[in-house]
């Protein structure tokens, strides 16, 4: 698997949950070949993709969390987590529209998967821009 290769199906995924498995699973077998590439790779394709494939990156990562966690693969989660703030945040900057759906899926990260520590996901939600209402904090 090449960077091209890895690189094309982020810029051609879409929003189906077919897009979103496949591009998460080469995302993975391109993490074992190089894992700092594959992190770069979803960054910087958040950072230049257009704003309708914005959600559909950022369910590409959390189908990979998903995954990973499955695994017991902690690294990847780590890896990831070091551009998740920074990352989130830009997305929903970019795409206000998404907000909701980012901090659903980060409340999902913390209390029904458990993929995050409750700690770290309080760290991403404090860091997210605000929806026009407040998002629910499960306990």
């Amino acid at each position: 698997m090449s960077k091209a290769y890895l690189s094309e199906m982020l810029d051609k995924v879409s929003s189906t949950r077919q897009s979103v498995k496949e591009s998460a699973t080469e995302m993975q077998l391109y993490y074992v070949l190089n894992p700092n590439n594959a992190v770069r790779l979803w960054r910087e394709g958040i950072e230049s993709c257009r704003t309708t494939q914005m959600l559909a990156l950022i369910y590409v990562v959390n189908e990979v969390m998903q995954m990973t966690k499955r695994s017991l693969w902690p690294k990847i989660l780590q890896d990831f987590s070091l551009v998740l703030p920074k990352t989130l945040c830009f997305a929903c900057k970019k795409v206000p529209s998404i907000v909701k759906e980012v901090q659903r899926i980060v409340l999902i990260w913390k209390t029904i998967r458990k993929i995050f520590s409750v700690l770290f996901s309080e760290y991403l939600l404090d860091g997210l821009p605000k929806a026009t209402y407040p998002y629910q904090r499960l306990p």
